[in-house]
């Protein structure tokens, strides 16, 4: 496996105050931040453990050399609470990471940006929201590689790369493992780069589409997570 099993963590458990970011760097076209965590004085890779999320479309593969696993999957989960703590934590994520890079261009002489920035969602919209993505599509990236490999596991065996795309031609649960890597920029466009370490896929009946997610609104305002987030973007400097 490619990932520490003791440092993965539970969604429900993350502190999101406690996001360390490195320095910036190159790499290729974009400039990363990486993030880490500070676990209770120890500073190691975000790993977190992702809940079962339904997935009705078959996997794209690409590459030779470095072979890219891209999946599209629905927000969909088996149990209707923990869809509304797992969608509910991508929001709270995506909002502190916002106001990090708005606290950072403000207070920093080491700017990351050199004009006003804007922020890609990790969960993409769709116009059709009469279907199972209502609350978006979520898309994942595997890799393998050199030093890098994601493992799909089915069965509680590790898949190789021949069996992959017959496993996807039926509609599935993944649980993805994953990294929060970094913030990725480029010019002025930022989003979150997220890693995929374990993919663990099983079957099951389809969950009910249509749920009330009462905590995709704020709080304590009666703006949507879409304005929330657009106006972090609008006030970054």
């Amino acid at each position: 496996m490619s990932l520490i099993e003791d440092k993965i963590l539970e969604y429900s458990d993350i502190n999101l105050n406690n996001l360390v970011y490195s320095k910036h760097s190159k790499n290729g076209e974009y400039k990363q931040i990486y993030i880490n965590y500070n676990d209770n004085g120890q500073i190691h890779p975000l790993l977190v453990n992702f809940p079962s999320l339904y997935c009705a479309e078959s996997i794209d593969i690409k590459g030779n050399m470095v072979k890219v696993y891209e999946l599209l999957t629905t927000l969909l989960t088996r149990n209707i609470k923990e869809q509304e703590v797992f969608l509910n934590f991508i929001k709270k994520l995506e909002i502190r990471v916002c106001q990090d890079v708005k606290d950072h261009e403000s207070s920093s002489e080491n700017k990351w940006f050199n004009e006003n920035p804007k922020f890609k969602r990790i969960i993409k919209d769709t116009d059709n929201k009469n279907t199972i993505y209502k609350y978006g599509i979520l898309k994942l990236r595997g890799y393998q590689s050199n030093n890098f490999e994601t493992v799909f596991i089915h069965n509680k065996k590790k898949l190789h790369d021949s069996q992959i795309p017959e496993i996807f031609m039926n509609p599935c649960y993944i649980k993805p493992y994953i990294e929060i890597v970094s913030l990725c920029i480029k010019d002025n466009l930022f989003f979150i780069y997220l890693r995929p370490h374990i993919i663990k896929i099983s079957h099951g009946s389809p969950p009910i589409p249509f749920i009330s997610i009462k905590s995709m609104k704020s709080e304590t305002e009666e703006k949507t997570y879409s304005d929330e987030l657009e106006e972090l973007s609008e006030q970054i400097n």
